[in-house]
């Protein structure tokens, strides 16, 4: 089953990663196999336990280029080889790049729209675009 798998590790808080559930360990806890990160020598993908709350389904793709973002609108940017949230802070006039600013790391990079997706979130089984922060 392909998901998506929150991280922890400092400089990676609040980052999405693409992952397959390799297995269940019992107590919420699975070992995941990611499908963009590899191990410290780049010879295989990186694997690893994963809590059930770090875990949700992959958002589902209909919506993700359906319309063009607006300032400080909640984002996804896929970044670094996975999918970070960000606000939207600068719009070039065409709409094709957009200015995104990272809380958590506290930096401002810019993007190609096809980079963006909207801000999603897993609530009680199914998702929801975040509207609301």
């Amino acid at each position: 089953m392909v998901v998506e798998v929150r991280s922890d590790e400092q400089g990676y808080e609040g980052a999405w990663f693409s992952a397959k559930i390799v297995s269940y360990l019992g107590g919420n806890r699975y070992t995941v196999e990611y499908q963009t990160l590899k191990t410290d020598d780049e010879t295989e993908l990186l694997t690893e336990e994963a809590s059930a709350s770090d875990i949700r389904p992959v958002p589902p793709t209909l919506i993700q280029r359906a319309r063009q973002y607006e300032l400080n609108e909640e984002v996804d940017v896929w970044y670094n080889n996975g999918w970070w949230s960000g606000q939207v802070y600068t719009i070039n006039n065409n709409y094709t790049r957009y200015g995104v600013y990272f809380k958590t790391t506290d930096e401002k990079l810019e993007f190609e729209y096809s980079d963006l997706r909207p801000c999603q979130v897993w609530r009680k089984g199914k998702w929801n675009l975040d509207l609301d922060r």
